[in-house]
């Protein structure tokens, strides 16, 4: 019976020495796992560990470097190659001005070289694109449509009206 107790022991302070052992021995495992992940993250990219090997490499290794290809260089797109239609500003009269004459002058601008209309008629523009266009103007609302036309077809249209308010002699008191 004493030798019994005594396998017994023996039995149970075996296991618990393997265990122990079982224990530290995944705690190393563990350990060692951590420490080939920080190597391999923090390991230079592309080196192998030791210098022969290095030395190997970059003697059987050819690195053959590619220029990139030029592109061809982008040529400045002019406006009207983009399909936009020649300015059309008018500086005089003012928008919702009374013109107390029987005449006045629309002054504007345009793009240098392009041909300006005015109900239909043809105007001469300055070299700059500038114009001045004297009208004859009729007692009340007077109308005129403007059109720039670029030599390559595109135009800008607009409108100018004008209030004429002048009074006949006729109308005047004596």
């Amino acid at each position: 019976m004493l030798r019994t107790k005594k396998l017994r022991k023996l039995k149970k302070k075996a296991r618990s020495q393997a265990m122990k052992y079982t224990f530290i021995a995944g705690g190393i495992t563990a350990i060692g796992v951590i420490l080939i992940v920080a190597i391999v993250a923090f390991w230079p990219a592309g080196s192998s560990g030791n210098a022969e090997s290095q030395k190997k490499k970059t003697k059987t290794t050819k690195t053959v470097t590619k220029k990139p290809a030029k592109k061809p260089a982008k040529k400045p797109v002019k406006a009207q190659e983009k399909k936009i239609p020649p300015p059309l500003t008018i500086d005089e009269p003012l928008p919702d001005t009374d013109i107390p004459q029987t005449a006045t002058t629309i002054k504007g601008s345009t793009a240098p070289g392009c041909t300006l209309t005015v109900n239909g008629q043809k105007y001469e523009i300055q070299p700059d694109g500038g114009f001045a266009v004297n009208v004859e103007l009729v007692r009340g609302i007077n109308t005129f449509d403007m059109k720039s036309v670029s030599p390559q077809g595109l135009s800008k249209e607009k409108e100018v009206v004008i209030n004429c308010t002048v009074t006949s002699s006729k109308q005047r008191s004596p």
